[in-house]
């Protein structure tokens, strides 16, 4: 048997808590007191097949609180594409309220979950021509 492993409850409720409010593994590691390559092979052991309980556990819950994240910042981003968030209400002395709420804004719908996860980032089409903008020589010879 090993050294006892250093993800502690505590430890792990801290990376998870920090993963939930939209922080990286890096930045969630250094607050939990640990650091991403250990974050990592923690993952990395919980998602072998003949893991321990306590990191396939682990890894999971690294997987859910991820997730969370994600659909947070998602529903904020369209939150903020569609506008009408509400950001302040006044009663006037005469008993009328003002409302002011948000724009609509799509750059941030755009952006935030482009740089979440991949499933979300925008493909880009690359274009090879060969000399003086022809087509490339392709050899199907066998060698």
């Amino acid at each position: 048997m090993g050294p006892p492993t250093k993800l502690t409850p505590q430890v792990q409720a801290g990376l998870l808590a920090a993963l939930q409010a939209g922080h990286s593994i890096a930045s969630a590691a250094e607050l939990a007191g640990s650091c991403e390559r250990t974050v990592h092979t923690w993952r990395e052991r919980g998602q072998a097949g003949d893991a321990p309980e306590e990191f396939a556990q682990f890894a999971q819950a690294l997987t859910r609180a991820r997730a969370k994240a994600r659909d947070i910042l998602v529903a904020a981003a369209f939150a903020d594409a569609v506008g009408g968030v509400e950001i302040q209400r006044t009663i006037r002395p005469d008993g009328t309220e003002e409302v002011r709420t948000t724009p609509r804004n799509g750059r941030l719908a755009l952006e935030l979950p482009a740089r979440m996860h991949l499933d979300w980032r925008p493909v880009k089409a690359v274009e090879i021509s060969g000399p003086q903008g022809g087509a490339v020589a392709v050899d199907h010879t066998p060698r």
